[in-house]
C-alpha cells in the first residue's frame, strides 16, 4: 500500500527528519546550519556557521562546517548566550521605531530611600539591558522613555524580573509592549 503521508514525499532537504502533524501537514525539523520550512536555506556562510555570528551580548563563537557553540560572557548563558546568570533584576528595552529614544530606568534600593537614575540614549534596532540591584523595590521601579527632543513621552511600571519591553511609534503616538526576556 502507498505511504500518503506528507513526509512520504520526502519535502525535508539538507539532510532533516520529518514529522507528520495531526492536521495533514509535516514540520521539517532542521540539522544545525540549515533553516527554513523544508530546511533548503544555508545559515549566512554555510560553510562557517561562525560566519552568521550566532552569540548575543559579546559571546564568542567556536565551531566548524557542521557544529558550533558559544562561549558566553560572564552573567550569560543558552546556546546564544541571551539568558542571565545574575541575582540582579533584570530589563530589558528593545527599540523598535523611535529614531533615538532615551531611556531612564528610576528605581528605589529596599536599604535606601534615595531613587537612582541609569540612562541609556538606544537608536532604532538598539536593545540595551539594565541590571538592577537584587533588593531594588519594585513597586518604586519605573522605566521612562524620552523622544529625541527629550520631551516625556510614556512611563512603564517595571513588574516582574525579568522585564522586557519593545518601544517604538512616533513622539506624538509612542508605543510599548511587553516581550518574552528569552
Amino acid at each position: 500500500m502507498k505511504d500518503l503521508s506528507p513526509c512520504a514525499k520526502l519535502p525535508c532537504r539538507n539532510p532533516a527528519e520529518c514529522e507528520n502533524m495531526t492536521n495533514g501537514s509535516f514540520v521539517c525539523h532542521c540539522k544545525a546550519g540549515t533553516r527554513g520550512k523544508y530546511c533548503e536555506k544555508l545559515l549566512e556562510n554555510g560553510d562557517q556557521l561562525c560566519k552568521s555570528s550566532p552569540c548575543w551580548y559579546g559571546g564568542i563563537c567556536v565551531g566548524n562546517k557542521t557544529h558550533w557553540k558559544c562561549i558566553c560572557p560572564q552573567n550569560r548563558t543558552g546556546l546564544n548566550c541571551k539568558g542571565f546568570v545574575t541575582k540582579d533584576l533584570i530589563v530589558k528595552v528593545k527599540n523598535k521605531g523611535f529614531y533615538l529614544a532615551k531611556t531612564t530606568l528610576i528605581f528605589r534600593q529596599l536599604t535606601s530611600k534615595v531613587f537612582n537614575r541609569m540612562n541609556k540614549v538606544i537608536s532604532m534596532g538598539q536593545e540595551h539591558v539594565f541590571e538592577m540591584p537584587a533588593d531594588t523595590d519594585l513597586s518604586s521601579s519605573y522605566l521612562v522613555v524620552h523622544a529625541i527632543a527629550g520631551t516625556r513621552v510614556m512611563t512603564v511600571k517595571i513588574n516582574s524580573n525579568p522585564s522586557c519591553f519593545h518601544v517604538w511609534g512616533t513622539t506624538l503616538y509612542p508605543v510599548w509592549s511587553y516581550i518574552d526576556c528569552e
